[in-house]
C-alpha cells in the first residue's frame, strides 16, 4: 500500500505542419466595344483579370461570356491575363452580358457585367423578280416558277427568308431562299387559259419585303377536230333495190388557244 514515485525525463517531440495556400481573390475588368451597335453588327467582348497572387504572377485559365443562359463565347487568357471574343447579339434593346473568370489553382473565380445597346437599323430595300420556265404551254405540261431577290447592298450579310408564289391573291407555295438568293416551285395541271403569277419576298431583320411585277403564262389545249363523211352505194334506186350507206370520220388534231388569244 506504499505510494511509489517514478521520476524520469519526458521526451518532447515536435512536427511541422504545412498550411495549404489559399487561392487569391481576383477582379475582372470587362469592356464591350462598342457599347451601342446596330442590329446584325458584331461587338467585341474583352476581359482582363487581376489577382492578389503577388507581383509578376498572372491569373490563367478561361473566361466565358454569357447573356442569361446563352453562351456567347469562351476565351483562353493570354500571358497578360486578357481574353476576348466577338459576338453578334440577337434582338434589339438592352443586352446585359456577364464575363466570368473560371479561376485556377492560385486564383479564385470572379465575374463582371456590362450592357450593350442594340438599335434596329434601317432595312435595306430589295427587288423581287419572277421568271417562268415558259410563257406558253400545252395543258398537262409542267411549269417551273423561279423567284430571285436582288439588293443594292448586302451589308456583308446574306439575305434570309422565304419567297411566296401566288396567282392573283391565291398563294401557290412557299420556298426558302438558297445561297444564290433564289427559290422555285413546280406547277402541274394548270387549267386552260391565262394565268398571272407574282412572287413576294418575306424580308428579314436587315432587308425589306418586296413584290415582283406580274408575269403572264398562257395554257392551251390540244383537241381533235372531226370531219364526218357519208357515202351511199347508189344515188338512184328502185324500191326493190338495197341501199348501202357508209360513214367515215376523219380526225384532225389541232392546238386551240383560249378565247381572246390569236394563234
Amino acid at each position: 500500500g506504499d505510494l511509489v514515485h517514478v521520476t524520469g525525463r519526458v521526451r518532447e517531440s515536435s512536427s511541422k505542419f504545412t498550411t495549404p495556400m489559399m487561392a487569391s481573390a481576383t477582379r475582372v475588368k470587362f469592356t464591350a466595344t462598342p457599347t451601342s451597335i446596330l442590329s446584325g453588327s458584331p461587338v467585341t467582348l474583352s476581359a482582363e483579370v487581376t489577382g492578389e497572387s503577388g507581383p509578376g504572377t498572372y491569373p490563367t485559365g478561361l473566361v466565358s461570356f454569357t447573356e442569361g443562359p446563352n453562351l456567347l463565347g469562351t476565351a483562353v487568357l493570354d500571358g497578360s491575363s486578357r481574353g476576348s471574343v466577338t459576338a453578334i447579339l440577337k434582338g434589339t434593346g438592352y443586352h446585359s452580358i456577364t464575363a466570368r473568370y473560371e479561376g485556377d489553382k492560385n486564383n479564385q473565380s470572379s465575374v463582371a457585367s456590362a450592357v450593350v445597346t442594340v438599335t434596329p437599323q434601317a432595312l435595306s430595300p430589295t427587288q423581287s423578280l419572277l421568271s417562268p420556265s415558259t410563257t406558253s404551254l400545252i395543258e398537262g405540261s409542267s411549269l417551273i416558277l423561279t423567284g430571285t431577290v436582288q439588293t443594292a447592298s448586302n451589308n456583308g450579310i446574306a439575305l434570309s427568308g422565304t419567297l411566296t408564289f401566288s396567282e392573283g391573291a391565291t398563294p401557290l407555295g412557299t420556298s426558302t431562299l438558297d445561297r444564290n438568293q433564289k427559290a422555285n416551285i413546280s406547277l402541274t395541271n394548270l387549267s386552260v387559259g391565262t394565268h398571272i403569277f407574282t412572287v413576294s419576298y418575306s424580308g428579314d431583320s436587315l432587308y425589306s419585303p418586296s413584290l415582283s411585277p406580274p408575269v403572264t403564262v398562257t395554257v392551251t389545249t390540244s383537241r381533235s377536230n372531226t370531219q364526218t363523211l357519208l357515202t351511199a352505194s347508189k344515188l338512184n334506186l328502185v324500191s326493190t333495190e338495197t341501199l348501202t350507206v357508209g360513214v367515215a370520220v376523219n380526225l384532225t388534231r389541232v392546238a386551240l388557244a383560249p378565247l381572246g388569244v390569236r394563234v
